[in-house]
């Protein structure tokens, strides 16, 4: 670590606003653009960076930094993106009916034929998620699904 970097950590630890401020100047643009290409998002990844250096001033009192402050940094959004892509991968909705509603519906319109009905709509449910989680994959690790599957 170079001697700016523990300056502006010190600077930091002491609740020196203007410290905050350069270690903001210095890299919201680099690491805005490094969440951008794993989000995808202009507007996401600066939310990502922006709550970034929100946890390091909240965090200031216990911010123990030992290899660069840079490397930190990175690290930090890198962190934060892949959660962000995790919790939107888990919060997804596919709009699929589970099989007790669905058994619901099918007992109140008594509709006849309930086994082969069902077997349809789940199937189709099932492709469709499963559709939409390969199109979610980058282009290469799609490909070879799709070639090492179909």
């Amino acid at each position: 670590m170079d001697q700016i970097e523990i300056e502006i950590i010190k600077g930091i630890q002491a609740a020196n606003q203007k410290s905050f401020g350069y270690l903001i100047q210095l890299y919201f643009n680099p690491i805005t653009l490094y969440a951008k290409s794993i989000v995808l998002d202009a507007e996401l990844a600066r939310e990502i960076v922006q709550d970034v250096f929100l946890k390091i001033w909240n965090n200031r009192d216990t911010l123990e930094i030992k290899s660069s402050l840079k490397s930190y940094i990175y690290q930090m959004t890198h962190n934060l993106c892949i959660d962000h892509l995790r919790n939107r991968a888990g919060k997804k909705n596919l709009n699929l009916i589970s099989y007790d509603d669905l058994a619901m519906r099918l007992e109140v319109f008594e509709l006849e034929d309930h086994d082969s009905f069902f077997d349809k709509l789940f199937s189709e449910q099932i492709e469709l998620a499963i559709h939409h989680a390969i199109e979610e994959l980058p282009e290469q690790c799609r490909e070879v699904f799709v070639l090492s599957r179909y």
